[in-house]
């Protein structure tokens, strides 16, 4: 398995893709942008993109889907069944599904808009905009926030300690240092 990372500094999201050592069928998350370092990254790998997870609706997380359905035969995978006017799989209720012969789970987060997903692939954790090192993300009150701060406790917190949660936005973490050092989620207890 090999993880790649882009960063775009147009939309300073974080863009990963991830296939099979030799190159084959990937699968990539949160195209923010499909520009010409990350499709020679893809291409430099012999990667062909036919799965796409998206953690949330947002633009700033999806300019690159135009583009990419143009250059690959790609499936959608998000919460809802219609993403910028494509048909997408709706995983939100689903214990786990295959996307580019990796299992999937998603998992969603009460709390935080009805459209996020968390992606877990192995010990990769795809967050979105969810998590990230030292904060969680931002809600629309008090009252959903205390609810995201559980689920994260809940549900992200009794994984392995070495998980590593690559957000779209800022840089990664492990499950690890989060239960310790997240200060959104120490302000909880």
């Amino acid at each position: 398995m090999k993880l790649l990372y882009h960063f775009s500094p147009g939309s300073l999201t974080n863009v990963y893709v991830l296939g099979p050592d030799e190159g084959g069928d990937a699968l990539i998350v949160d195209p923010g942008v499909m520009d010409v370092p990350l499709l020679e990254l893809i291409e430099q790998h012999r990667f062909y993109i036919r799965s796409v997870l998206i953690t949330h609706e947002k633009e700033a997380h999806l300019r690159g889907i135009n583009t990419l359905l143009r250059i690959y035969d790609a499936k959608l995978y998000a919460a809802n069944p219609l993403v910028m006017q494509h048909q997408a799989t709706p995983v939100a209720n689903v214990k786990q599904f295959r996307a580019s012969g990796f299992n999937v789970v998603p998992i969603s987060l009460a709390g935080y808009w009805s459209d996020a997903l968390i992606y877990r692939v192995e010990n990769l954790l795809f967050v979105g905009e969810i998590l990230s090192a030292g904060r969680t993300g931002e809600t629309i009150n008090t009252y959903a926030n205390a609810l995201l701060v559980a689920d994260i406790q809940e549900k992200i917190f009794p994984l392995p300690p070495h998980t590593i949660m690559l957000p779209t936005e800022g840089p990664p973490s492990t499950i690890e240092v989060e239960t310790k050092t997240n200060r959104d989620l120490m302000k909880s207890h």
